[in-house]
């Protein structure tokens, strides 16, 4: 294996919570490969028709979401990052979907989107937000990034399984298509 940068051949280094990955002397960089895969995962309280999600200080809102460990599965994640960001255990969860994420310059995503329903414990602090159960119909109100309010919206009023793709250049979202077919609005999700 060689650097996509420079061109030297890649050694394997130790890198903590990774273990042995690719690395650069040339650049002094792990070079990790060039696409990551994540998780993303709506919270809903059923009984009371809510969805929690994190209020950025920034004015943006969040929903729960993560990088995937070397080592890892998707469902192990989901349950690691639940429990750090909201001190929420997961009790009863669904993987809903698949997500491209392509946004110029960065590597591409996998992302595997999921739902939740179950959960023991008590609502910590969280470090990304102030977290809030919001009601299902006001999620589409806040502010979201476009391409989110596409895929919750498909996890929130779907059954079935699905695969989309975001394409985005800066903050637009340019392109976007569901299982295979271009579904494709000028970025709107209010075509779905």
């Amino acid at each position: 294996m060689y650097c996509q940068d420079c061109g030297e051949k890649l050694t394997l280094k130790f890198c903590d919570n990774e273990g042995l990955v690719p690395y650069c002397n040339g650049c002094g960089e792990f070079k990790f490969p060039l696409f990551k895969t994540a998780v993303n995962m709506v919270a809903v309280n059923k009984s009371q028709d809510r969805v929690l999600i994190a209020r950025h200080t920034n004015g943006n809102f969040l929903m729960f979401a993560g990088y995937v460990k070397k080592g890892e599965s998707a469902e192990k994640t989901i349950v690691r990052e639940m429990k750090e960001e909201t001190g929420l255990t997961l009790t009863s969860w669904k993987f809903r979907g698949i997500l491209t994420f392509i946004a110029e310059g960065w590597p591409m995503e996998y992302i595997c989107l999921f739902t939740a329903d179950g959960f023991t414990g008590e609502l910590k602090a969280c470090d990304e937000g102030t977290l809030e159960w919001v009601k299902k119909e006001d999620v589409f109100k806040l502010n979201l990034w476009e391409g989110d309010k596409i895929f919750h919206r498909l996890l929130l009023e779907r059954e079935d399984f699905f695969s989309l793709k975001l394409h985005y250049d800066g903050n637009e979202l340019k392109e976007w298509v569901l299982d295979g077919g271009r579904e494709h609005g000028e970025g709107k999700s209010s075509t779905l």
